[in-house]
């Protein structure tokens, strides 16, 4: 019998290890054809790629209990000369430009990262490494400087909206699930299925200029004069947020939907993942004594400014409650450290909490985006790649 128990645990052991080698294997040979072949993917644009080799990576660091940490293809992003300058052709050629297109970065910046969902994601990383820059940008001549009061309004805009299970049926263009075989009169079939229980829907739709309707919101050309669509069995003053992105059949119509199925763009950053994350401000003028006044810092067309995503690495102080720590043990900067706080229906506002260099409180770290002058992400040891 004891001969057989120890026979089983070899061959436990054994399979335990042959386990390990097939997925190093093959989490290897995945990761590194990825890699190779990744720049030449036509369309796969640097931040899909960083966020497809971070879910392989961390997929294989837990598979194998850290054992193994794989490279990603996360590359710190140029656009500080040229055409690439902010705000780039997409944007408006202004400052409320320039405030989308860095808040977009800030977005992509935290999606790379994989929404701040892992924590201590530089874990495995030879050396201190607690922070890589994501952007590096410059604003343009011909908008001057970006204001960050701007910047924070436009992070307090709907980032997407979440459609009620009801407008689901149709992921491009909206529609609502209809008891039956047939749609009703003006609606458009798209597809049927047929329950468990032997009862049959189909997806019913307006035309595609109809696409706000379709996924539950409404277009008004005058909201204030209740110039709207018909709603039926509701007020329109519950479809209280405007949405753009959505269509109207009339160019003089605007998309509103309810407040409750809105996502912002400051929420998903600070409340996406169960770690949540954070977005923390240094103030480029480094004053001494006290911060600068947040309507006051500005991100001027004469220096290189960085959006860099920060994440505790054990490394350094050997626990994951130690960024605030790392922050006030390398500069002298004061920093703002911006989180969402709203209510449905009510105003939307950004809490913010002044820290200075003198912090050293052990509280729940949250993975954070930074931005900063290129400078201080260095004098950081944010790293570039």
């Amino acid at each position: 019998m004891l001969i057989r128990k120890n026979k089983k645990g070899i061959e436990l052991a054994f399979g335990g290890i042959i386990s390990i080698i097939v997925i190093l294997v093959a989490g290897g040979v995945l990761l590194w054809a990825f890699l190779a072949t990744a720049p030449k993917i036509e369309g796969k644009s640097p931040v899909e790629l960083c966020a497809s080799t971070n879910r392989i990576k961390v997929g294989i660091e837990h598979k194998t209990s850290e054992y193994v940490s794989p490279p990603n293809a996360c590359q710190t992003i140029e656009q500080t000369s040229g055409k690439s300058q902010v705000p780039t052709r997409d944007y408006d050629q202004n400052e409320a430009g320039a405030a989308e297109e860095v808040r977009d970065m800030i977005m992509k910046c935290w999606y790379m990262w994989l929404d701040g969902s892992e924590p201590n994601m530089f874990r495995l990383f030879p050396g201190e490494k607690t922070c890589q820059v994501c952007y590096r940008f410059r604003i343009k001549d011909s908008v001057g400087s970006l204001n960050l009061e701007k910047l924070i309004d436009s992070m307090n805009e709907l980032y997407f909206v979440s459609i009620p299970n009801k407008h689901n049926c149709d992921t491009y263009y909206g529609g609502e699930w209809v008891d039956g075989e047939e749609c009703p009169l003006d609606l458009i079939a798209t597809k049927s299925i047929i329950l468990p229980d032997g009862k049959k829907q189909v997806c019913c739709r307006k035309d595609v200029r109809f696409e706000c309707e379709n996924k539950g919101g409404i277009c008004c050309e005058n909201k204030e004069e209740r110039k709207c669509s018909t709603v039926t069995g509701e007020s329109i003053g519950v479809y209280e947020q405007l949405y753009d992105k959505w269509a109207c059949p009339i160019t003089e119509e605007k998309c509103y939907v309810k407040a409750e199925t809105g996502v912002y763009y400051m929420e998903y950053l600070t409340e996406s993942s169960l770690l949540g994350g954070e977005l923390m401000i240094l103030d480029p003028d480094q004053n001494e004594g006290s911060g600068t006044p947040i309507k006051n810092i500005n991100y001027g067309k004469d220096k290189i400014w960085a959006i860099s995503f920060v994440s505790p690495a054990k490394q350094y102080c050997g626990s994951i409650l130690c960024k605030y720590q790392w922050f006030s043990d390398k500069t002298n900067v004061w920093s703002y450290f911006l989180r969402f706080v709203g209510s449905v229906g009510g105003p939307i506002r950004t809490f913010v909490r002044h820290i200075s260099e003198d912090v050293r409180g052990l509280v729940d770290v949250k993975n954070s985006i930074m931005l900063s002058s290129f400078e201080e992400a260095r004098k950081l040891g944010c790293a570039v790649e």
